[in-house]
């Protein structure tokens, strides 16, 4: 990493923002953070401190109400396949996942994530922005819980953010296109509610 001081001084910005993550990387390695906690870091320093206590009415809109970009999208995908890779080694677990992204068309208010057995023995991940892929996931959702006692109906899954639908073997969570929940920590979020729940039916099974 080449010294600020040797660079143009019309061009120490740029170099200032290119030597930032190297930077960032041994105050964490400093600290012994693990690659979650660096996660959770970043998501503190660029989305929630600038949403804090906004100064007026202008900036109400914070960046954590902001439409996540696609890569931000593809960015909470692929953390969500990592630490659920992660908690499957952790317990001895076998098999793979597939952790499909389905954002409602461009512009559409709502996501969705589905995690699902893909029986390849590896994880895989990959994003759709369909409203008719979308579509055809609540119709999926609503096939499944069909069959179930506790029948849902599709307007009911708008109605909490966030909210997670098990159908089968198979874990759906309905967002809205807001970044707080498409952020890296509610990836490692999610990921947890999935291996809580995995646990708790297992030990409920076991204990039936």
């Amino acid at each position: 990493m080449n010294s600020p001081a040797e660079i143009p001084e019309w061009q120490r910005d740029h170099g200032y923002a290119g030597a930032r993550r190297a930077l960032e990387d041994l105050i964490f390695d400093y600290f012994d953070l693990s690659a979650s906690d660096r996660l959770m870091v970043r998501d503190i320093v660029e989305f929630i401190a600038g949403s804090i206590q906004p100064a007026d009415y202008a900036q109400l809109a914070t960046p954590l109400l902001h439409r996540p970009s696609a890569n931000e999208v593809a960015a909470y995908l692929d953390i969500l396949a990592s630490e659920l890779e992660g908690l499957r080694r952790r317990s001895n677990g076998q098999g793979g996942l597939s952790v499909e992204g389905v954002v409602d068309g461009t512009n559409g208010f709502f996501g969705a994530v589905k995690v699902s057995l893909n029986g390849r023995g590896r994880n895989t991940t990959g994003l759709v922005r369909s409203e008719f892929a979308f579509q055809g996931l609540l119709a999926d959702i609503e096939a499944g819980l069909a069959n179930q006692i506790d029948r849902t109906d599709q307007d009911n899954l708008f109605k909490i953010p966030n909210v997670v639908i098990i159908v089968d073997d198979t874990f759906y969570f309905i967002k809205p296109m807001r970044r707080r929940f498409w952020l890296s920590r509610t990836a490692l979020a999610d990921a947890d509610h999935i291996a809580q729940t995995v646990q708790a039916a297992a030990w409920e099974k076991g204990h039936s």
